[in-house]
């Protein structure tokens, strides 16, 4: 990397080698996937323990991962239709509050004092973003 160019044109410059190196990554991830026959769709996990050409063993494992949403309307329409009791649906399903800044930021000051004792921030790292505007 060119020492010269300002620390923005850096940030810039590395986020387009990360793209790039993702990219490769992930094609790379794909051939061997498919080199030992693993279905990335089926959802399974699966361990293969192998040799490479100088005699090293690796293991290689494929981590499968689901993210299960669910639609709360649906879901309320299936509890009525069915006549599923609600302790059963708390028992299946856990619900997530969440803090509608909207709404909440509209409230007076002493409606915030009271529930901000309910609410827990916790600050994050910040998200850097650099876009180059492209002369015309």
């Amino acid at each position: 990397m060119d020492n010269t160019l300002t620390l923005e044109q850096q940030f810039l410059e590395l986020k387009e080698m990360e793209a790039q190196l993702k990219e490769r990554r992930f094609a790379l991830e794909t051939k061997i996937a498919s080199a030992y026959q693993y279905d990335t769709l089926s959802g399974k996990s699966k361990r293969f323990i192998t040799e490479s050409v100088s005699g090293e063993k690796l293991d290689i494992q494929f981590s499968a991962s689901q993210v299960k949403k669910v639609d709360c309307d649906k879901l309320r329409e299936i509890q009525i239709q069915n006549n599923i009791p609600q302790e059963v649906i708390d028992r299946l399903f856990r619900f997530k509050a969440e803090v509608n800044s909207t709404e909440f930021n509209a409230l007076p000051q002493a409606n915030k004092d009271i529930l901000n004792g309910a609410i827990t921030v916790q600050i994050n790292k910040p998200t850097l973003k650099i876009t180059p505007i492209k002369k015309d």
